[in-house]
């Protein structure tokens, strides 16, 4: 984790880049046997640049075994996708389903930053971002 540059969701996709390549490069030198990319953020920003930057390591990351759950579950296909502005300019998810029937709708939720870093995870106050957040997704008729 870079925790002196997060969070990253407040930051542009290529500062993220640029950050998160820091600090995978930081492990590769220190021999790591595989690389996660644990963060939407960071694998929307530089999941390809990683894979062909460390094309030796075994590299996991968030965004495609999410969305492939998502269209596995999903019976209406239509999934939403709550994430960074960063997440949803990059359009990974879009990328990640292009082969499939599913459409993908994206919501930028900013307000979650700074529950999220208080380590706040319920709440009156959470709930009524939340809710605010997860409207414009009921009206697509989004599933999952």
């Amino acid at each position: 984790g870079d925790t002196a540059r997060a969070p990253y969701g407040t930051k542009s996709l290529p500062e993220v880049r640029e950050f998160a390549l820091e600090c995978l490069d930081r492990l590769v030198d220190r021999d790591v046997k595989a690389l996660v990319i644990a963060c939407n953020s960071a694998s929307s920003a530089v999941l390809r640049d990683a894979r062909e930057r460390y094309p030796q390591l075994p590299i996991v990351e968030v965004v495609l075994p999410a969305a492939r759950k998502a269209a596995s579950i999903t019976r209406n296909g239509r999934v939403g996708v709550i994430c960074t502005a960063g997440t949803a300019t990059s359009r990974s998810y879009n990328d990640a389903l292009a082969a499939s029937p599913v459409q993908v709708s994206t919501q930028v939720c900013p307000k979650f930053v700074p529950f999220v870093e208080a380590g706040i995870t319920t709440g009156d106050s959470l709930m009524a971002v939340a809710s605010g957040y997860l409207e414009p997704l009921k009206h697509k008729q989004v599933e999952r």
